[in-house]
């Protein structure tokens, strides 16, 4: 057999299976590059008018990538349509496209073409808000930047989390308390764990509010017989 012929196959990997990010990282590897090289032709000025150093054009642009998941950060929205071009020629040479339905130029701390501030990334929503000297941002030189960038629980993660959590405490009414807490307390920790970078005390406080009315309302139900086990 001639170790060069190749067998097509109709068939792929199934979507997520535990071996899908190891292949889309495999297939995926050199994105950041590209973007790096990219920044060579930034026109990016400093005040002065001199052009800004390679190297910091450099570190201007973002790629955050988590199998192919990714997002791309810069000040300037040219240059984030320039990536955007650039990472569509580069996967179009593998046979890939970028999903246009999860596809947005978003922008963090305004409203563009009718999308609201922020986007959600992983479970996270990052946005930012107008602030004041005391409360702003600042850069890399200490300078104020105007605005302050809050990460939270993005809506979608929250109503996935309850819905989960309102799912153990149904299948659990005709079941020990103990197994209750030991099923809820696992989900709870893993969730808060993930969670707690960013600014989620509010979004803590809600969902414990939540979880507090459901657990009445699953006590209350409880049988008389279930109710002595309690005590």
């Amino acid at each position: 057999m001639d170790g060069k012929e190749l067998f097509p196959t109709s068939e792929g990997t199934p979507q997520g299976g535990v071996i899908s990010p190891l292949l889309a990282n495999i297939a995926l590897h050199g994105m950041e590059y590209q973007i790096k090289e990219l920044a060579k032709d930034f026109d990016m000025r400093e005040k002065s008018g001199r052009k800004v150093s390679l190297p910091n054009r450099r570190k201007s642009v973002t790629l955050i990538r988590y199998a192919d998941d990714f997002v791309i950060i810069h000040e300037s929205l040219t240059v984030v349509q320039r990536c955007q071009e650039v990472i569509s020629e580069w996967l179009k040479d593998m046979g890939l496209e970028l999903n246009k339905s999860k596809t947005r130029l978003i922008h963090t701390l305004q409203e563009h073409e009718g999308h609201k501030p922020g986007f959600d990334f992983l479970g996270f929503n990052i946005r930012q808000f107008k602030a004041g000297k005391y409360t702003s941002g600042k850069d890399s030189q200490k300078r104020i930047l105007g605005f302050s960038t809050i990460i939270t629980p993005s809506k979608e993660s929250q109503k996935e989390h309850y819905t989960k959590i309102t799912e153990v405490i149904d299948k659990h009414k005709a079941k020990p308390q103990a197994a209750l807490i030991k099923n809820l307390n696992s989900i709870i920790r893993g969730w808060c764990n993930y969670f707690s970078i960013g600014c989620p005390t509010k979004v803590f406080y809600r969902m414990d509010y939540l979880l507090y009315w459901k657990l009445r309302r699953w006590a209350i139900e409880l049988t008389p017989q279930q109710r002595r086990t309690l005590d």
